[in-house]
């Protein structure tokens, strides 16, 4: 997924951070920094990320710094694709996410997305280029940093980034893996009886079954793995399939309940599920085991909690068994309803 970390003057970043985030993030960083005494703006590429480190701590520790660290998701794992991009008006650009209609095996979808607007000699302060920016990468995924020669920063999205000790991130990466505890069989929250009785409420609320619905008979045993109920480019056949690697796959399944699912939030290219809704669908997805390191995975590049959050969907495969899930669905929780209320309930989708 990548990682954009923005630094102000005056703020040092934490090496452990930074060391963090190259573990998940390892194909290649670059850092664009303006050197106040100077009076310019410098930039700094490399596949060695030793390199890269005495760069940071030398050179940029006391500068204002966008620093990017590249998860190749599409373009050559080379130089030449490593951020940031020289733009138009001499400014340079990091992005972090994926522009489907961009790139492609060779050329990343940030070189050639950075190179268009230079050729179109881009003013990136006009507001006309706010809305264009806005069009092509939605407001739910996507986030661009630019910074002009004159050292003023530029981000696009800015709300969808992470605030920490006045330092910015664009997701989560630099955070310490957090280790994966399997449930007790004899707690109460993991017990048959707690999933049962939220099975009941969710059946009676969202879906079509008759109150004598036998659930005990096909309510699945809990799994000391995580289930995971996918959809989008994580099913088989898809970009991010690949990330699933190692995992089971359970079968496909359907949502025992109804929910809103769309594929046009934003002007983005990918799907997004709102919420359970009634006048949703019952949409068909894939169930995977898998382990805490995969979850982890799965975590950074969903964006968790900033751009999707976690939440639980019960689902039915074909041979009529039905199973618990953690799917990821849509995490501003603010504006949520009113997207889900705004959409004409013909624009839901069962599938993608």
């Amino acid at each position: 997924m990548c990682q954009i970390i923005i630094k102000p003057k005056g703020k040092l970043l934490s090496i452990e951070n930074l060391d963090i985030a190259q573990s998940k993030n390892k194909d290649g960083q670059g850092v664009m920094w303006y050197n106040e005494d100077e009076g310019k703006m410098h930039w700094f590429k490399t596949l060695d990320y030793d390199v890269f480190k005495d760069i940071i701590i030398n050179q940029v520790k006391h500068h204002v710094a966008v620093v990017h660290l590249r998860w190749a998701s599409k373009g050559g794992i080379t130089a030449e694709n490593l951020h940031p991009f020289k733009t138009s008006h001499g400014a340079m650009l990091c992005h972090n996410g994926t522009l489907s209609s961009w790139g492609n095996d060779t050329i990343s979808d940030t070189q050639e997305f950075s190179e268009t607007f230079r050729k179109l000699n881009i003013d990136w302060e006009a507001s006309a280029t706010k809305t264009l920016i806005s069009h092509i990468i939605g407001t739910a995924y996507n986030k661009i940093v630019v910074m002009k020669p004159n050292g003023h920063v530029i981000i696009f999205n800015e709300n969808l980034f992470i605030e920490e000790d006045g330092i910015l991130y664009s997701n989560t990466s630099h955070h310490k893996p957090v280790a994966y505890t399997p449930p007790v069989a004899n707690s109460p929250i993991y017990s048959r009886s707690y999933y049962t009785e939220r099975f009941k409420d969710n059946v009676k609320r969202y879906a079509d079954y008759d109150d004598d619905y036998d659930i005990e008979k096909y309510l699945t045993s809990i799994s000391d793995k995580v289930k995971v109920f996918v959809y989008g480019s994580l099913k088989s056949g898809k970009m991010n399939n690949g990330l699933l690697g190692s995992a089971t796959f359970l079968g496909k399944a359907t949502a025992i309940a109804r929910w809103a699912m769309v594929d046009n939030l934003g002007g983005s290219t990918y799907p997004y599920v709102l919420g359970k809704h009634y006048n949703g669908e019952f949409i068909v997805g894939e169930v995977y085991e898998v382990d805490s390191d995969t979850k982890e995975v799965l975590d950074i590049l969903e964006g968790v909690p900033s751009h999707y959050m976690e939440d639980e969907i019960y689902v039915q495969y074909a041979d009529g068994r039905t199973d618990k899930a953690v799917i990821y669905t849509l995490a501003s929780t603010t504006t949520k309803p009113s997207l889900v209320y705004g959409y004409d309930k013909n624009k839901f989708i069962e599938e993608w």
